[in-house]
């Protein structure tokens, strides 16, 4: 019999507006990330809050530990903006993937993204984003978005 110890989820949450303009280039979020251990399998749950002040932008995003460190990662991810559209996907994706969000609207826009993957080697795991067409209108993930994490085995 093995008795499964509790693993609480941990939870980090963004302290400060984080903006990108002109540019689709992946950049590392200032606050979403931990330290993952080599062989450690992970759920992760990501809700952010973002600003688009350009409907071209988008938001494009990956997770960094798992470009080169992982074989295979699933996600979920569903986007509500401010017209009330829902947009759902789930990917079952190569971990080089970037996961696109594209939506119509301007303003505010909620994102809930879940991921699992067990890692290959000891990484921090980073939320990485970008606009997915550079525009020059800011796109910005806003303080009080969150990131959530366990390790299962």
């Amino acid at each position: 019999v093995t008795t499964l110890g509790i693993n609480p989820w941990t939870t980090v949450v963004k302290t400060a507006d984080e903006t990108v303009n002109n540019s689709d280039v992946m950049q590392d979020d200032d606050h979403l990330t931990f330290a993952g251990v080599s062989g450690g399998t992970y759920a992760v749950r990501l809700v952010l809050n973002i600003t688009q002040a350009n409907a071209s932008a988008d938001l494009k995003c990956d997770f960094d530990a798992l470009n080169g460190n992982t074989s295979f990662y699933s996600c979920l991810w569903r986007l509500t903006d401010t017209g009330g559209t829902v947009l759902t996907d789930i990917e079952n994706v190569g971990p080089a993937a970037d996961l696109n969000m594209t939506s119509t609207a301007t303003g505010q826009m909620f994102a809930e993204i879940t991921l699992n993957f067990t890692l290959s080697g000891n990484a921090n795991c980073t939320l990485r984003w970008a606009q997915n067409t550079a525009t020059a209108a800011d796109t910005i993930i806003k303080a009080g978005s969150y990131l959530e994490y366990k390790k299962l085995i």
